[in-house]
């Protein structure tokens, strides 16, 4: 019987958070660094296998044997092919089938072992879902062929992406803690989550948006939002995710998107405006 089920429905949390950020970031992309794969997948591999690894400890801690032999049969058919990328349903498609399974047996487990009410429950799927739609991103500029040519435009054209799932979503949003000099770009208050925006076009810029970052990060500890989200886009890949993961992690409950955008040259033709039309 899971007693301290606070504690261990934290774990399976972070747990699933994990496995939401491993992704096949090069499927359907025009612009794809091939030579990067085998990379890529190795190191997917590595943190597919890690989460597996801790969520197996996980639940031999509190003795749950059944529900460790269900994950062996979430394995099974991709035993063969771990990396399988679902292709349909729409809403799935582009997932490892085996991140998608594990995440999903973990809903369920926390549905089953958690006393905490509903509204617990709703902002663990909504933070969920919107760290999935952020992954994303960089994908629908592909499509789309429309990128930001500075930081604002880069904030609204995300936040025109998220106000469909999260009609809540709050603009600038004022935080109870008032701290000088901050506020907030985006607020998704669904899933108490903050968002913070960097658009960097110059490797030179690197040092100045972390400082900026670390600068505001008192302003991320307030009651409403529990959680931050760092989406930064550079127009080049300057820095790979797990240097600005390092970077971050001091910042509590800070989580980082890094998307890839093209040069400033590239995109006048498609540049978006901000500006009201007559």
């Amino acid at each position: 019987m899971v007693s301290d089920f606070k504690i261990f429905v934290s774990k399976l949390t972070d747990i699933k958070i994990e496995l939401s950020k491993i992704q096949p970031m090069g499927y359907g992309w025009v612009e794809y660094d091939e030579a990067y794969a085998p990379y890529e997948q190795m190191m997917n591999i590595i943190e597919i296998d890690k989460n597996i690894e801790r969520l197996q400890i996980l639940l031999r801690r509190y003795n749950l044997i059944k529900e460790i032999e269900l994950i062996d049969n979430i394995l099974e058919p991709y035993k063969d092919d771990r990396l399988y990328i679902i292709q349909d349903p729409a809403p799935l498609a582009n997932d490892y089938a085996v991140v998608r399974g594990l995440v999903d047996y973990i809903d369920n487990i926390r549905f089953a072992y958690s006393d905490e009410d509903v509204k617990f429950q709703n902002i663990s799927a909504k933070y969920y879902q919107l760290f999935s739609i952020l992954k994303n991103i960089e994908n629908s500029f592909t499509v789309l062929k429309k990128y930001p040519e500075n930081e604002d435009e880069f904030h609204i054209l995300i936040e025109s992406i998220l106000i469909c799932s999260f009609p809540t979503l709050k603009h600038k949003p004022v935080i109870s803690q008032q701290i000088k000099n901050f506020i907030p770009d985006t607020g998704i208050s669904e899933s108490k989550t903050l968002i913070e925006y960097k658009y960097i076009k110059e490797k030179s810029e690197l040092p100045l948006k972390v400082d900026e970052l670390f600068a505001d990060a008192v302003g991320y500890k307030d009651k409403d939002w529990n959680n931050l989200i760092c989406v930064i886009y550079e127009t080049e890949r300057f820095a790979p995710l797990d240097a600005w993961e390092k970077e971050l992690r001091k910042i509590k409950n800070a989580k980082v998107i890094l998307v890839k955008g093209i040069p400033n040259k590239q995109f006048n033709s498609n540049k978006v405006s901000t500006k009201k039309t007559k």
